[in-house]
């Protein structure tokens, strides 16, 4: 159940965005997309591109318009997209800090949001949003 919720809170948060950048930018919905990128452990950071080209680096908060996040996203959000690094590293045999899943849209109505993985900036595989929020976490995991 709290993968459902992480799964579709985050389409609607990324859909929002790609449409208020694109907005921002006077580009087509299509021509930008946002990267997470693996850190160190596996932590999530995040970047926005044009074209797919890195532009700049961007906050959670960049990414949802807001200046505070009071429904505390980022704390629900970040373990499991920590955890979907780490199982790409995995899986792949790659180290977390080369894991890339970018975020993008096929159309300008931006009626649909995918994902693909990239090592190093090479393409690995699609992910599901099912399969970034995949169960196992549970509340103890999102407690620090």
């Amino acid at each position: 159940m709290l993968s459902e919720l992480a799964t579709n809170e985050t389409k609607r948060v990324m859909k929002k965005a790609l449409l208020r950048f694109s907005k921002q930018n006077g580009i087509s919905p299509t021509d930008n997309q946002l990267l997470i990128c693996g850190g160190e452990g596996g932590a999530p950071f995040y970047k926005y591109m044009k074209k797919y080209k890195p532009v700049n680096q961007l906050t959670f908060n960049d990414i949802l318009g807001v200046t505070f996040d009071f429904k505390s996203r980022e704390a629900l959000a970040t373990p499991f997209m920590q955890n979907a690094i780490l199982r790409l590293s995995e899986e792949k045999e790659i180290k977390p800090q080369d894991i890339q899943i970018m975020i993008f849209t096929e159309t300008d109505e931006c009626k649909s949001v995918s994902l693909y993985a990239y090592n190093n900036g090479k393409k690995i595989q699609p992910v599901s949003f099912e399969w970034l929020f995949q169960e196992g976490l549970e509340m103890k995991d999102l407690i620090q």
